[in-house]
């Protein structure tokens, strides 16, 4: 009984952890659409250079970008507009945290970065980093790389288009 108690447990405590990482995934991109919204240009187009933002190579979701959703900088967000307001992380996991350099990072349940990809030429289309040769249709997509902690492997990994 005791046995069955902790599998329930530990399914349990995935499950919500599962939750959470589709919940940042969600707020992610609601705060990059709503960027778009207020300034009138896509968020890949104007940081895609200065964030390593790409269609074809993840971009983590930490400093500029996560700076300018969180309006810390207004460098790209003139207007002090708080796009994204994750939580704090507790050891740098499962929320925003700051490194040692003040650089504002944002780690999943597991304590991985969040993975960032942006339609940079407009047609709508995204490569798709877990079957490759195949794309999504998206103005971005973002991922986090699961229990296992290993982007490469898909089969836990949790996705904005998935």
């Amino acid at each position: 009984m005791i046995g069955s108690l902790f599998v329930g447990g530990a399914f349990f405590a995935k499950k919500m952890r599962i939750l959470q990482t589709k919940t940042a995934i969600k707020g992610l991109e609601i705060a990059m659409k709503g960027f778009e919204v207020e300034y009138g240009r896509a968020l890949g187009k104007t940081l895609g250079d200065k964030v390593g933002l790409t269609e074809a190579h993840d971009s983590l979701a930490e400093g500029d970008l996560l700076a300018t959703l969180m309006h810390l900088s207004t460098t790209h967000n003139p207007r002090k507009v708080r796009f994204y307001d994750p939580p704090p992380a507790k050891g740098q996991v499962n929320g925003v945290w700051f490194d040692a350099t003040g650089v504002a990072r944002l780690s999943d349940p597991w304590g991985s970065p969040y993975r960032v990809r942006a339609d940079l030429n407009g047609d709508g289309l995204i490569p798709d980093p877990a079957i490759p040769g195949a794309t999504v249709h998206a103005q971005y997509i973002i991922c986090s790389a699961g229990p296992d902690k290993d982007p490469t492997t898909w089969r836990d990994n949790v996705a904005s288009w998935k």
